[in-house]
């Protein structure tokens, strides 16, 4: 069974996440939210039923498309799992959070491409960062003590689930998590008209210039 998530965490209470989320990512809009899940199956159920795909042909302001957050507190950590794997990756967000909080993990996992990202953020500067893709890994920064014992050459399913644990986070899809979890539709009111780039979300660490007069979109959501 592959992995196909991405985990935004940091240590503080969840309603303070929940105001630092706003100040980041101050153009995605709360619209619908839900709570009082029995297991991961509702969760999964729910956020596919309340999110709205809008491709890049058919944004528009008055047409935005709509992702569905998961928010839990979990130990120390308050935790985002981040479906589109956008905001996950997004350093500018990321290194805001750990301006307030003074860290911020992310972990992004994509089996089905067969990547992995890795990136740790301290007192608003990049102190670690590691991609794998296809076999090949770069890393950026020193070891951190939680990447003790872990595989140097390697970060997929197994090293990303040790990596969990050694921060001290329950894995995705723990059935003890999904009572916990409060599910929030976010309207995305980023205008992609003004732009002729497409991001290319190669763990949406890299952009690339696309076709003449397209809007830049998540490339999943081309089609």
């Amino acid at each position: 069974m592959g992995m196909h998530f991405a985990v935004v965490a940091v240590p503080a209470a969840l309603e303070e996440f929940r105001r630092a989320f706003d100040a980041a990512w101050p153009n995605h809009e709360p619209g619908r939210t839900r709570t009082g899940f029995t297991n991961y199956q509702e969760v999964w159920d729910w956020s596919f039923e309340n999110r709205k795909v809008v491709y890049a042909k058919d944004w528009s302001p008055e047409n935005p498309g709509s992702e569905v957050y998961l928010f839990y507190q979990d130990g120390p950590w308050a935790v985002m799992v981040d479906p589109s794997y956008v905001l996950a990756s997004d350093e500018q967000g990321l290194t805001s959070l750990s301006s307030r909080f003074g860290k911020t993990l992310s972990i992004v996992i994509e089996t089905t491409g067969g990547c992995a990202n890795f990136d740790y953020y301290e007192q608003g500067v990049a102190r670690r960062s590691v991609q794998y893709v296809d076999g090949e890994m770069k890393s950026e920064g020193e070891r951190l003590p939680e990447e003790s014992g872990l595989d140097k050459s390697a970060l997929y399913m197994e090293e990303v689930e040790r990596l969990m644990t050694a921060f001290g986070l329950s894995q995705i899809g723990d059935e003890s998590v999904a009572p916990r979890i409060e599910a929030v539709e976010l309207i995305d009111r980023n205008d992609y008209t003004r732009s002729n780039e497409k991001i290319m979300e190669d763990l949406g660490a890299k952009m690339v210039s696309a076709q003449e007069g397209e809007a830049a979109k998540p490339w999943w959501k081309f089609w």
